[in-house]
């Protein structure tokens, strides 16, 4: 097919500017048709002289009206010097170091002049400094690509003609069915595709653009379908019946309506022969782990058994303290790095032969991979079954290919244990995508699984990220907990709010100070490691202060956080790290070091990470800038607001960050404005989606799924 043409054999690009065409992306004829323009020059719009105005851009339609004069100056400046007329008035023109375009220019010849207009000499025409200039039948919208060194914008825009010109004389087939087409009265995919790169008009620009939009939407739902359908299966172990009220009845506190809600939702996807695939979104402090408990309990009592996957040891060790203070009753067991093969096999073992109900761990819980150490450089390599049995059976030696595959084998059998788990839960799950997702239900033989975020996300933004999910949420909070007291204050009371932390200190609390940075740079901040050479020596150089940041190795940060919970801190100096971080009740106030530079989500994470108790906690932001932004952390406790406000804000792009949860790239489509026309794509999605679900009738139109997924496998 001609889009897949390499991009060198377009007409006028060849190997060099291939290469730099490769390092936007670009690699073929169908991507090159993908490189959308990030902006338009409007030269199809002419301004009459007499209405331009100094210091704005217009594009104007004018007769050159003089000689062009040639002057060098003293720093061997080459100028051009020329005045170009309409019937309304005139404009002065100056090129620099334009020999070439200068020379191509003839007097009384018509031009079309782009650029922004300056004030002349002494009250004189106006003047055009550098302006660019077209013949007249370029009087039209002209496209502004992204562009590397190297790469002109000219040259991009060369090359995209010559492959649209292939466009038009070859066969394009439109994976978009045709009643979707027809129903919502979109442009066909050659035009939209013409005109999204040379609109013939504004109007033809909209209409490109809104149909390139809901195709990404619409393939975005579809690809979530397919998730959905191929990680949804039939549930192995179903829970036949609810305890929910007997674990109501042994708390020794009422459980919100929201996490009853929850619970009974989850329940219900128990009890049914489909497996559970549900998201259980809460802000940080909102009681997921009531939710997880009660759910953890009803399948107990039914005979089967759990695991419950945790991001660090740390907070692996906290929710098994949690978790049998709540459920006592419930066989639990903690699986963390810390302890020797002995001790790791024995409790396997005990889960695999139904003596654990429980099971407690990291996600190297469910990692079907062995591990070897790299006797090198020590690093951990994972290998696949398939890679270890593969490599052992190519041992030349007989006994020894023998003996190392059934090693091998034995290693690899050793990650099955988890087979028969009846519930997976998965803390924290906002920092895993599509693709981690849906490899954990297959883990433990078709689980229920339920994953808990502490990243509140707008409602939109969730049906496009958590598509193949189900979701619960929690947005209430328990009775009794105080709510964060939080202020933004400038550089100059820095003094007043450490004298504020040392008498919190003083009382026995502990504190955080966070800083933005690890490292030193270019720029006029301080890094966090700076800040605790002089926090260490200067303000709190009779305290005790404990110093986490990204660099540091896991043993080492475990190890400081494990320090700060018990007390051996009374402060901890840290970077964001901490925003997924330890539950230390201990602690009520956290100083935040150039707020500005934070999203107000990850402001609003760090503050939970205080007034995890009865005592009342303050959270205090210093930064000279962006004060109104802070504002709304200061005012608002809602998670769930604070998202919206960030990703009105800062973007679906910024919010998420870069690659987090596994979202395809949307090279148009957004999803905060766009938020009609997800909801329109999705519900036609599903019906495409029900209609065929092997894409048998339609196999472009799952190659373009593939395609904007790309790192995902969805096979079918």
């Amino acid at each position: 097919m001609f889009y897949n043409r390499d991009i060198k054999f377009i007409k006028g690009v060849g190997e060099k500017t291939a290469g730099l065409f490769n390092k936007l992306g670009v690699f073929n004829v169908d991507t090159l048709f993908s490189f959308y323009p990030k902006s338009y020059k409007d030269l199809s719009v002419i301004t009459k002289i007499c209405d331009v105005l100094p210091n704005e851009t217009y594009c104007v339609k004018a007769k050159i009206s003089s000689e062009i004069v040639c002057k060098r100056t003293k720093n061997n400046l080459t100028v051009y010097n020329f005045t170009v007329f309409d019937k309304t008035g005139a404009l002065n023109v100056t090129l620099f170091n334009t020999k070439y375009l200068a020379s191509s220019l003839k007097t009384n010849e018509e031009y079309i002049f782009y650029g922004k207009a300056e004030s002349g000499f002494n009250g004189g025409f106006l003047k055009l400094n550098s302006p660019e200039i077209l013949n007249t039948n370029q009087a039209v919208i002209h496209p502004v690509y992204h562009l590397t060194k190297g790469l002109s914008n000219k040259t991009v825009e060369k090359a995209v003609k010559n492959a649209l010109e292939l466009l038009k004389t070859n066969n394009f087939p439109d994976y978009m069915p045709n009643d979707i087409l027809q129903k919502y009265k979109l442009y066909s995919l050659k035009e939209a595709i013409i005109n999204i790169h040379f609109p013939k008009n504004p109007e033809a620009l909209k209409q490109s653009r809104r149909r390139l939009i809901f195709d990404e939407l619409y393939l975005l739902k579809l690809g979530q379908n397919l998730l959905k359908n191929k990680f949804t299966a039939t549930v192995s172990q179903r829970i036949e019946k609810s305890f929910f009220t007997e674990f109501k009845n042994s708390l020794p506190f009422k459980l919100t309506s929201s996490q009853q809600k929850a619970i009974k939702e989850c329940l219900t996807d128990l009890h049914s022969n489909r497996a559970m695939n549900r998201l259980l979104e809460g802000d940080v402090g909102s009681g997921k782990t009531a939710v997880a408990a009660a759910l953890i309990y009803s399948v107990c009592k039914n005979g089967q058994k759990s695991v419950f996957m945790a991001p660090t040891s740390i907070l692996a060790s906290q929710h098994f303290a949690n978790l049998k203070a709540l459920i006592p009753s419930v066989r639990t067991a903690l699986l963390t790095g810390s302890l020797t093969k002995k001790q790791k096999d024995k409790i396997k073992e005990d889960y695999k032969n139904n003596k654990i109900d429980l099971l407690i761990g990291t996600h190297a819980l469910i990692a079907n991979k062995s591990e070897s150490k790299n006797k090198s450089n020590g690093n951990t390599i994972t290998k696949s079954k398939a890679e270890t049995i593969a490599k052992a059976e190519a041992n030349t030696d007989t006994k020894t290919r023998a003996k190392a595959k059934t090693k091998a084998e034995n290693e690899t059998e050793s990650q099955n244990f988890l087979k028969g788990t009846a519930l997976c839960i998965t803390d924290e799950q906002h920092r895993f995508g599509v693709a981690q997702r849906a490899v954990l239900s297959q883990s433990s033989g078709s689980a229920n699984c339920l994953y808990m975020s502490a990243t509140p996300i707008p409602r939109t933004l969730s049906m496009a990220i958590y598509g193949e999910l189900d979701i619960s949420v929690l947005n209430e909070m328990p009775l009794g907990r105080k709510p964060v007291k939080s202020f933004y204050v400038n550089e100059s009371y820095r003094a007043r709010v450490y004298n504020f932390i040392k008498k919190e200190l003083n009382k026995g609390f502990q504190g955080y100070i966070v800083c933005p940075l690890v490292e030193d740079n270019e720029s006029d901040l301080i890094s966090v490691k700076e800040y605790y050479k002089e926090l260490t020596q200067n303000a709190f150089k009779e305290y005790s202060i404990g110093l986490l940041h990204g660099k540091m190795k896991p043993k080492e940060k475990e190890k400081v956080m494990e320090d700060f919970l018990n007390k051996k801190y009374n402060l901890l100096l840290s970077t964001t790290i901490i925003e997924v971080g330890i539950d230390v009740k201990n602690a009520t106030v956290m100083l935040i070091n150039n707020a500005e530079r934070f999203g107000l989500s990850t402001l609003h994470q760090l503050r939970g990470r205080i007034g995890r108790n009865s005592f009342e906690s303050t959270f205090i932001m210093i930064s000279d800038k962006d004060t109104k932004r802070l504002e709304i952390i200061a005012k608002e406790t809602s998670g769930f607001k604070i998202a919206e406000a960030d990703l009105a804000l800062r973007g679906p792009g910024s919010f998420l960050g870069e690659k987090q949860h596994g979202l395809p790239e949307l090279k148009l489509a957004n999803l905060l404005t766009n938020s009609n026309v997800l909801k329109a794509a999705a519900a036609e999605a599903e019906i495409t989606f029900n209609k065929d679900k092997t894409f048998k009738n339609n196999p472009l139109l799952l190659k373009k799924v593939e395609e904007l997924f790309f790192n995902t496998d969805l096979n079918i």
